[in-house]
């Protein structure tokens, strides 16, 4: 059984905030122990632990404002997948502000105790 389109939706509002926040520790916890993150053509990063690690490495960029808008969401069988554009502003360490803007799919599954879990995101810079 999939997600409703109403549980993956809050599920990727969590996902925002936690971005927002910079909380790597929640954005890891949220994802499926087989979960990929993906940006572009680059490899896909697979699995919660690194994962986590590739979020660490972010430890030192300050995210002022995260924006994801929802244009498709499509419940299957087994996974709901939410796909929409997103803008982020973020500062590295020691650089000028950057916006960055793009593309995202989200893949959400329901975990046997009923959470949303995260089991893909992959997003596309414009």
């Amino acid at each position: 059984m999939a997600p409703t389109e109403q549980q993956a939706r809050a599920a990727l509002e969590r996902y925002r905030t936690f971005t927002l926040e910079s909380n790597h520790d929640a954005i890891a916890e949220m994802m499926t122990e087989d979960a990929e993150v993906s940006h572009g053509t680059n490899p896909p990063t697979r699995g919660r632990k690194d994962i986590l690690a590739f979020l660490k490495s972010f430890a030192d960029f300050k995210v002022a404002s995260h924006e994801m808008t929802v244009a498709k969401v499509f419940v299957g069988e087994s996974a709901t997948v939410v796909s929409g554009k997103y803008t982020q502003v973020v500062t590295p360490p020691g650089g000028s502000t950057l916006t960055i803007a793009g593309r995202f799919e989200a893949t959400f599954r329901l975990a046997a105790d009923g959470r949303v879990l995260l089991a893909g995101m992959h997003t596309e810079s414009n």
